[in-house]
């Protein structure tokens, strides 16, 4: 992507994060400064070579706001502004090969898709309880709309998607074991001169809020600001690392990948987040089910063994007792329906367009009021996050913990509607393409991984709704799972053509 340099619009757009690092020099702090001369520097690094600054995107994914390492709370409506930036510069580049603009658009199943999502935010927002947090929302959700088109431009290349795999594989293995060496520090007390960089500011907060301390002091955060968040991440990473690893064909990076995938999984059980373990599981059984021809037979295996594991939890009573603690069941802490009916009565008083996104707890509080600590409703764990370390503690700030209920408070009962449309479009688009037999095995094997994902983002979004465009870092991962799997199906359709194309001509 090169840009004439005598380009007005150019440098008034790189302007932008220069303007926003001396704000945070004025009212922030150094470190402030320091996070945006980073993305600012990536800006610049997008503009001189887009893949390159695409690859370095994944090491960023995973540095969330109140994480050890920066201080910037807002940090997502940074890299927001910035890849908001990277489209224009992309977009203005392309538009002397109408062509290509024609082809990433109009020939692409999301696009319509993406047209009534962002109309329906739009709409909501104006119309929104809280419209700087709902703006805020929208900012993010038309970042990963344009990420998404650029991600379908850039990642063409099978060396690409192989840097950019080897990236996340490499940069999720670093958040793997700072997951672990937390648990080690929180559990056993131990590397304790490693603590000040690896356990966040926000762990601080649990010695004040009693019962919750209990539930969080095993569970680790890794670079995110709660155990639920890492889980997340975690699970959009897990089922891909896993496709990685078979896709290998030197001993040496099999070994490297495997690894890579054994400490994932460490860290994913470490998060204690039972939402994405379950999610993990689903996309695991996918993979296996979608590779491995025996089906009936694996299936049978599969419910054999589950029908041992329930009857050995059930009739050993400590091995009972440990799941149920692990699982927190006797909990009432995570009573998620609590939360699922009041967000009924919200939709039921907010039908057509919601309260605005990103407003759900705002919307639930002044509903249902705001629970006292020793109250049965003080049910969440993410209750009393102070969203800056040292601040006063704002409401809890509380979510729906399904999916579409998330939507259907935010953005009326079309959000829902939107959703399944997406994931009906997806599957269609999945489905059509694995029919297709003599295919490129590596995308094909990477059709499996990413779609393995995405379904399991699905079965996710029936307890958590961090996924699904919420949240911003989640969200950038699950959208490249997504452009990834439009890049496969359309390899893959294009070969089939260019090999019927090829047989027919000599016929001829």
């Amino acid at each position: 992507m090169n840009l004439k340099k005598n380009n007005f619009l150019l440098y008034f757009l790189l302007s932008i994060p220069g303007v926003l690092c001396g704000l945070a020099l004025i009212i922030g702090t150094i470190k402030d400064a320091f996070g945006i001369l980073f993305f600012y520097g990536w800006t610049l690094l997008a503009i001189k070579n887009i893949h390159a600054a695409i690859i370095i995107f994944f090491f960023l994914i995973p540095l969330e706001r109140n994480n050890p390492f920066f201080s910037l709370d807002e940090l997502f409506i940074i890299k927001s502004i910035l890849i908001f930036i990277l489209f224009i510069v992309w977009f203005i580049s392309k538009l002397k090969t109408y062509s290509i603009l024609k082809n990433i658009f109009s020939d692409n199943n999301f696009t319509p898709f993406w047209i009534l999502f962002l109309f329906l935010f739009v709409l909501s927002t104006l119309y929104s309880i809280n419209i700087t947090q709902s703006f805020r929302q929208l900012v993010l959700v038309i970042s990963i709309c344009f990420l998404y088109y650029i991600y379908c431009e850039v990642l063409q290349k099978k060396q690409i998607i192989k840097l950019s795999l080897w990236t996340l594989s490499i940069t999720s293995a670093g958040v793997a074991v700072i997951t672990i060496l937390q648990y080690f520090i929180i559990r056993y007390h131990i590397l304790s001169v490693l603590e000040p960089f690896l356990i966040p500011k926000r762990f601080q907060f649990q010695n004040i809020l009693g019962g919750l301390t209990e539930i969080h002091k095993h569970r680790s955060y890794g670079t995110f600001s709660h155990p639920n968040l890492l889980g997340a991440y975690l699970s959009l990473c897990l089922p891909i690392s896993f496709i990685f690893c078979l896709m290998q064909k030197k001993i040496g990076q099999r070994v490297v990948t495997y690894c890579i995938f054994i400490l994932l999984i460490i860290a994913l059980f470490l998060s204690n987040s039972r939402a994405s373990i379950l999610s993990s599981t689903v996309s695991m059984s996918y993979i296996i089910f979608s590779l491995v021809k025996q089906k009936r037979k694996i299936l049978s295996i599969f419910a054999v063994v589950t029908i041992i594991m329930i009857l050995s939890v059930v009739s050993y009573s400590p091995l009972s007792e440990y799941f149920s603690n692990y699982l927190r069941l006797k909990s009432k802490i995570s009573n998620r329906e609590l939360l699922w009916v009041g967000a009924i009565d919200i939709v039921s008083n907010n039908k057509m367009l919601g309260t605005g996104p990103a407003t759900f707890s705002m919307a639930y509080h002044a509903l249902h009021g705001m629970p006292a600590a020793n109250s049965p409703d003080f049910l969440v764990e993410d209750i009393y996050e102070s969203r800056r370390v040292g601040k006063a503690m704002h409401q809890p700030k509380l979510t729906a913990h399904n999916l579409f209920l998330q939507y259907a408070v935010n953005i009326g009962l079309f959000g829902p509607v939107l959703i399944i449309f997406f994931y009906f479009t997806y599957f269609k688009c999945i489905f059509s393409t694995l029919k297709i037999k003599n295919t490129n095995m590596f995308y094909r094997y990477l059709l499996i991984g990413t779609s393995s994902v995405v379904f399991g983002t699905l079965i996710h979004g029936i307890f958590e709704s961090s996924i699904f465009m919420e949240q911003p870092f989640q969200s950038y991962l699950f959208i490249y799972m997504v452009s990834l799997t439009m890049i496969c199906k359309k390899k893959i359709v294009t070969n089939i053509n260019l090999h019927s194309l090829n047989q027919t001509i000599p016929n001829a």
